[in-house]
Order: structure tokens, then C-alpha cells, then sequence
């Protein structure tokens, strides 16, 4: 053969094994072969949806994109989040218009007994009041209806909002931008008690500014675990993105993104 043609003959011969750079950036699967070789490939497939009712920059939504982006490229799956109000998102829900839910509470399984609920809880919550008083004492949220104390919450607390809606006209009901600034009130005087999620109460209470402030819990209010539901079609999805969080949660990749979420707000 003509030696000046064999480097070209070579290069025609190579060059299909060269990578599709159209690809790049793309989530891949790996698909096993043996137990020594794997090959990736794109991942072609329609990014599964998620609806929040909860906003993009309160805990919960912050918290979300932090442990389902991870869990997801985990799955070798693309994954959008869509925020929404909590009717819409029913609608959304009903109409089977998204893929699942980001995390709701057993109640909605009664709503929506069709969808499948993924095993594995992501986030775990204990409501407290507080006071900067000792003999302020609630003991649940009917406990506060008709009172005449003054009640604050953080704004966008879906949760607060919902239980105490009907809490009475008596009741001095307000709302903060965020827990610092509910506690500085709570301190000051200002209201007599604040209503929030323990791990966000504690986070703040550790900042120097409430160094050596004392601060009663009048009262447990509620605690609940929020799971991910999915649309009767993800079944087999349900279930292997269980065993992702599982194993995020034994890693304690879980609990770092619970504090990373708080330090993300402050």
C-alpha cells in the first residue's frame, strides 16, 4: 500500500469513534455491560416535574432544589421543580399535568390516594410556639383560637398560614420577612409569641446578636415528614429514588443540606 496513504486511511477509519460534542453537558446513564466495562449515553428522556406549592426562596424551596437536583443527577435524570400556589397545584395534580409533588405530608395521600408516595422522608419538622415569657403556655393550635395574644409567623409559612387562618378576630396575627427579625420583635416586646420550625428557631438562636437570651417554648404545636409523590406512572421511579435519598440520608448528605438551606437564608 502507498505509505502516503495510510495516515489518512487511519483518520477515516477513527474517526466515527469520536464523541458527539452536541451531547456535552447532558445528564448520562451508565449502561452495564459487565462488571468491568460501561458505556455512558445521553439521557434523552423528558425531565420529570415537580410542583411546590411552597416559594423558590423560603426553607423548604431552597431545600428542595438542594436535595432533588443531587438525588436526581444521582438517578441519572433531569429534574425540574415548577413552583405554585397551593390550589393550582392541586390542579396540576388533578389533571395529572406534572409528573409528582416535592414533598407533601400524609394528608395529601387522602386527597390524591392514587398517587405513590416515595418511602423515604426527606424532611422532618416540629412547629413550636415561643416566648420570651415563661407562663405563656399553648398547647396545640386550637389552644390559640380566640386568644387574644399577640401571634407572629414567618411570611410564606405555608403551614402556619393554613392552621391558623381561622384563629379568630381577637388574636393579633402578623407576619415577619424572616425569624431573625421575628425573634428581635419577640424580645423587644413587641408580640408574644412567635410560631416557627424548631431546626430554623435553634439555627438563629445559636447567632451571637442572642447570645445569653432566653427563650421559652410556650408550647409544641405540631410535627410532621414531607415525602415526594409521584404520578401512578413513576412506580419504579418511586422506588429507586427511595433508595437514592436513603443513601444520601446514611451519608448525611440529608442533614448537610438542611443546614446548608438555613446559612443559604440568613
Amino acid at each position: 500500500m502507498n505509505l502516503l496513504l495510510r495516515p489518512f486511511l487511519l483518520f477515516v477509519f477513527l474517526f466515527p469513534l469520536l464523541p458527539d460534542l452536541s451531547q456535552a453537558g447532558q445528564p448520562t446513564v451508565l449502561t452495564r455491560f459487565s462488571d468491568n466495562d460501561t458505556i455512558s449515553k445521553p439521557d434523552d428522556r423528558l425531565p420529570i416535574v415537580l410542583v411546590s406549592a411552597h416559594q423558590k426562596h423560603d426553607y423548604f424551596g431552597v431545600l428542595a432544589e438542594l436535595i432533588y437536583q443531587d438525588a436526581f443527577q444521582r438517578l441519572g435524570r433531569k429534574l425540574e421543580i415548577r413552583y405554585a400556589p397551593l390550589r393550582r397545584a392541586e390542579v396540576l395534580h388533578r389533571n395529572a399535568m406534572v409528573d409528582g409533588d416535592v414533598g407533601r405530608t400524609d394528608a395529601f395521600h387522602q386527597q390524591f390516594p392514587e398517587m405513590i408516595r416515595v418511602s423515604e422522608a426527606t424532611v422532618s419538622v416540629r412547629y413550636n410556639a415561643y416566648s420570651q415569657l415563661p407562663n405563656i403556655k399553648v398547647n396545640s393550635w386550637d389552644s390559640l383560637r380566640w386568644s387574644s395574644l399577640r401571634i407572629e409567623y414567618q411570611r410564606g409559612d405555608l403551614m402556619a398560614s393554613y392552621r391558623l387562618k381561622d384563629i379568630g378576630p381577637s388574636a393579633q396575627l402578623t407576619q415577619v420577612d424572616n425569624l431573625t427579625l421575628g425573634l428581635r420583635k419577640l424580645f423587644a416586646g413587641r408580640t408574644d409569641l412567635f410560631i416557627g420550625m424548631e431546626r430554623g428557631i435553634n439555627h438563629v438562636m445559636a447567632k451571637s446578636e442572642f447570645r445569653g437570651k432566653k427563650l421559652y417554648r410556650a408550647g409544641f404545636m405540631e410535627a410532621f415528614e414531607g415525602h415526594v409523590y409521584l404520578q401512578p406512572k413513576h412506580r419504579e421511579l418511586a422506588a429507586e429514588l427511595s433508595d437514592v435519598l436513603k443513601a444520601m440520608a446514611q451519608e448525611g448528605v440529608i442533614e448537610r443540606y438542611q443546614q446548608e438551606a438555613l446559612h443559604i437564608l440568613d
